[in-house]
This record gives structure tokens, sequence and C-alpha cells, in this order.
């Protein structure tokens, strides 16, 4: 916050006069702080991150492009959807799940995941992986029953409005983060949600999705 608002933030001659050394322009953005900072004691954090593939772990169709077709590497637009692979492991690592939607043929899915040399996310780092023509939400529905958890606890990420259209109809509970989706606007919504958000963090959590 210190960092975006600056020296801005502060109003030297209210302080003396009022004991108030917060502008009042500054105030709406430092409790929107303060309360991202509370919530996590009244607020259940979310457990996992349900991710789509295509245009959204990477730029391309695997079904249409094939793998040597999608792009996740430094040049732009696939430098954005590694980034957004970078972000999902880094919720991985705070203790979060990652489980993979995704509308394609499963055995090109496990292929790309196995041997696509600029994915930064592979099989292993998915507790799930439900990659068949199914509705995503039976898919979520499916991998909550298998983890043991309530819908409640999933975050969804695809570039599609149409699967997030029906993602909220069909499971209400779950958080769809909303987006344009173009990608530096998917990895925005990613970086930016308060979902994930906890006050500490143990090695049992670290150790969680292992």
């Amino acid at each position: 916050w210190a960092n975006k608002v600056g020296s801005t933030a502060f109003d030297r001659r209210l302080d003396l006069f009022a004991r108030q050394p917060l502008a009042a322009g500054a105030i709406p953005s430092f409790a929107a702080v303060i309360a991202r900072t509370l919530a996590p004691l009244v607020t259940p954090r979310a457990k996992v991150l349900a991710l789509d593939l295509d245009n959204t772990l990477w730029a391309g169709v695997l079904g249409e492009d094939g793998l040597g077709g999608v792009e996740c590497g430094h040049s732009y637009p696939g430098s954005a959807h590694r980034e957004i692979q970078r972000s999902a492991r880094a919720l991985r690592g705070q203790g979060g799940l990652l489980v993979l939607l995704t509308k394609n043929n499963p055995d090109e899915v496990e292929l790309a995941l196995a041997t696509h040399p600029d994915l930064l996310l592979r099989r292993a780092h998915f507790a799930a992986v439900r990659a068949n023509w199914k509705p995503k939400h039976e898919n979520l529905l499916d991998v909550a029953t298998e983890l043991g958890l309530g819908t409640d606890a999933f975050v969804f990420l695809d570039d599609q409005a149409f699967e997030r259209d029906q993602m909220r109809f069909h499971a209400p509970e779950v958080h769809v983060l909303e987006m344009e989706g173009e990608p530096f606007e998917m990895l925005t919504a990613l970086r930016t949600t308060h979902r994930f958000d906890a006050l500490s963090l143990g090695a049992e959590d670290r150790a969680r999705a292992d």
C-alpha cells in the first residue's frame, strides 16, 4: 500500500491539527488494505485453483494447433501464460491445490504435460486432472468429491466467458475469477484475488499439495 500510494497518503498539517496523519483521499485505500489483512480471520481461505488449459495455461488450442503450436515461452502472448503458470505454482507452494479442467483428448494432455519444453507445470503439480468433453462444472463437482472438499473451496480460472457463466450458474459456490479473457487480464485477476490470502503459512501448509 505504501509503495502504491506513496507520500501523497500523509498529511503532516492534519496530523498536527487533528492527530490524523492520513490524507482524506488515502483513507479508503488504507481501509481496504486493513480489511483485506483482517479478512482471513473470518473468511475461510480457498483451497483449490481449478484451471483451464487452452488459452489459459498456454496460448493456442492443443486439439487444433498440436503440441508444437501451443505457446508458453518468453514471447507474448506465451509469456503471459507462462506467468499464469508461475503464479499457480507459487500458490501451490503456499498450500493451495491445483486442478486442471480441460476439454481435450486425455492422451494429448498427458503427453503435453510430460514433454512440452516450456511448461512450468507438470502432471505431478496437479492434485487432479479432468481432460474430457464433459461440462466443466460436472468435472469440478467430481473433483470436489474426490478431494473431500466443498465447492466453496474452489477458485476457477478460464479464458472463456461461456465456461465461467456455466460454472457460476451450476456451481454458484465456486469463486469465478472475472476478466476480459486477454492473457494479461487473466494474470492480473489471478495475482490480485483475495481468496488465497492467509494470515500465516506453516510447514504443513507448504507441504499440503505434495
